[in-house]
C-alpha cells in the first residue's frame, strides 16, 4: 500500500508547525488525485476587515470552495492570509474578489468560488459570491430530487370500493367491479360479520306506507273544532 503523504509534499511548506505571523503568503502541496474532480471547502467565521471610509470593523463568514488541479492550498497559510486583512480597509465586493484572484493565481484550480456573508451593518447585510471557471452541474449543482406525485382525489364511488390490499386478502368477497357478491356475503354471515339487509314482503320491493311522525302531523285544527282531553288512568 503506497504512503498517503510523500516526503516531497512538505518541501514547499514553511509555516506549518512553526510560529508565524499574518501575511500574504499562500503555500500549497501537490494533489495526488488530479484525474478526479472533487471539491475542497474551507470555512471561517472570523474574517475581519475595515471599512475604507470610517475604519470600523466588518465581520463576515467566509467560505472557499474549489476543485483542485495540481495543487492544494495549505490551511494554516490560508488562515494567516485571511488574518492579514484585519487592519486593511476594503469594500466587501473588492476584498472578496481580491481573495479569489490570489487563490486562482496560486492554485490554478479548475473551479473556485469565494463566498463572503458580511454581518448586518446599517440595517443591511451583504453577501458576495465570486466565482472562477466552469464547473460540471453534477459537481456544483446536483440534480434536484423529483417532486412526489400526488394521487388525484378519489370520488365517492371509488371511496366505497375496496382497496387492493383488502381485495387480495379476501377476493371471494368482491366481484370484478368491486362489489360484494353473494358468496362473500354468505361466508360473512357464517362468521357473524354480516347483517343482511331487511327485505320487505311486497312484490315491488318497496316498504309499506308508514304512519306520519309526530313532527309531520298537522298541528292546526279546523275552525270550530274543539278538543277534549282525557286524563290517563
Amino acid at each position: 500500500m503506497p504512503d498517503i503523504t510523500n516526503k516531497t509534499d512538505l518541501d514547499a511548506l514553511t509555516l506549518l508547525g512553526k510560529p508565524a505571523q499574518a501575511g500574504k503568503t499562500l503555500e500549497t502541496f501537490p494533489n495526488h488525485h488530479p484525474g478526479r474532480d472533487y471539491r475542497v471547502t474551507l470555512i471561517t467565521k472570523e474574517f475581519t476587515c475595515l471599512c475604507p471610509m470610517t475604519g470600523q470593523p466588518d465581520f463576515a463568514r467566509l467560505s472557499v470552495t474549489y476543485i483542485p488541479d495540481q495543487l492544494i492550498v495549505e490551511s494554516k497559510s490560508l488562515k494567516l492570509y485571511l488574518a492579514s486583512f484585519r487592519n486593511e480597509g476594503a469594500f466587501h465586493e473588492h476584498v472578496t474578489n481580491a481573495i479569489l484572484d490570489d487563490l486562482v493565481k496560486t492554485l490554478a484550480p479548475r473551479w473556485c468560488q469565494v463566498t463572503a456573508e458580511f454581518a448586518v451593518r446599517g440595517g443591511i447585510a451583504i453577501t458576495v459570491d465570486a466565482e472562477h471557471g466552469k464547473i460540471l452541474p453534477a459537481v456544483h449543482q446536483p440534480a434536484p430530487a423529483p417532486a412526489p406525485q400526488r394521487e388525484p382525489p378519489r370520488t365517492a364511488y371509488e371511496r366505497k370500493r375496496p382497496d387492493e390490499a383488502s381485495y387480495k386478502q379476501s377476493p371471494a368477497r368482491y366481484s370484478t367491479d368491486g362489489r360484494r357478491n353473494a358468496e362473500g356475503d354468505k361466508g360473512r354471515m357464517e362468521r357473524k360479520e354480516f347483517r343482511p339487509e331487511k327485505r320487505w314482503p311486497s312484490k315491488e320491493g318497496t316498504p309499506p306506507e308508514r304512519e306520519p311522525r309526530r313532527s309531520e302531523r298537522k298541528t292546526t285544527k279546523a275552525l270550530g273544532e274543539t278538543r277534549t282531553w282525557r286524563k290517563r288512568t
